[in-house]
């Protein structure tokens, strides 16, 4: 079977639906790819399947994903249209009942994240219709210094991603029912539309005061920030319909901040994280 035309699934059970499906996407970017892969390996809890979806690397990604040995992993190795591309493509083949996305060279904060993820939902979410779950984060810079963010508040929603997206989860009946995908459109912000088009849908929250993720500062939406909050607005619009000047002030605002972050990073890390190391 062709690794460019096709999913290759290793020790993969379809019968068997885990709780938690991880999609990580990735490309040519092998080295990242193995501290995903120890973070996912290593975790306490166990009923998850892992995704891979590899746009058609060049490196050493084909060769070490052939010889991953993991119950419930599949992988695609294949050309995309971009990230969102990838990340669809991961949800068309997750059969968990929560999906996230942790892409290559970020990882789960500790060994455990999933297991007390997995406690919090049975202690607090079956009962009460919870379809979303979200929780703090690290930030490592590019010294190694690492920075402890709290996620936002729920409303800040209508201001954009109250915290990353790889410390989100969401619930696949959600999802399937009203067809969710990231729209390709949104080139740099989709993540943001995603996330506001499942919450449209979902019934109830559970936020889980502990960090999910640790990723490096600097990723896709920071080196674009600029479309990125253009788009945001964009998306913010759609969802919220805010008045011309409520959606001029946020835009203005977000600008501002992004602009200041990108030129002076040491510093917003140290206004923004203070305390928080």
């Amino acid at each position: 079977m062709s690794t460019k035309d096709s999913a290759i699934t290793s020790q993969h059970n379809p019968e068997n639906s885990p709780f938690f499906s991880i999609v990580t996407i990735t490309f040519n970017n092998y080295d990242e790819l193995l501290r995903t892969y120890e973070s996912v390996k290593t975790q306490s809890y166990g009923d998850f399947e892992w995704i891979v979806i590899n746009g058609g690397s060049k490196d050493n990604t084909q060769d070490f994903l052939a010889a991953v040995k993991m119950e419930n992993f599949c992988y695609v190795s294949e050309k995309d249209k971009g990230i969102f591309d990838a990340m669809n493509k991961g949800i068309d083949r997750a059969k968990g009942e929560f999906i996230t996305f942790l892409n290559s060279g970020d990882v789960f904060s500790e060994p455990g994240t999933l297991e007390t993820i997995k406690n919090k939902f049975d202690e607090l979410g079956r009962e009460n219709g919870i379809d979303f779950i979200f929780g703090d984060s690290n930030e490592k810079d590019e010294a190694g210094s690492l920075f402890y963010r709290p996620s936002r508040k729920y409303w800040r929603r209508k201001m954009g991603m109250f915290t990353h997206h790889q410390a989100m989860f969401y619930k696949m009946e959600v999802i399937n029912a009203h067809k969710i995908t990231y729209d390709l459109k949104f080139e740099f912000a989709a993540d943001y539309d995603f996330t506001l088009h499942f919450l449209k849908f979902s019934r109830a929250y559970l936020y889980i005061p502990v960090s999910i993720c640790t990723f490096m500062q600097g990723g896709f939406s920071h080196l674009h920030w600029r479309r990125a909050v253009k788009q945001d607005s964009e998306i913010r619009d759609k969802y919220f319909k805010m008045s011309k000047i409520v959606l001029a002030g946020i835009y203005s605002y977000q600008y501002l901040l992004h602009s200041f972050r990108y030129k002076f990073t040491p510093v917003y890390n140290f206004l923004r994280f203070r305390g928080n190391k």
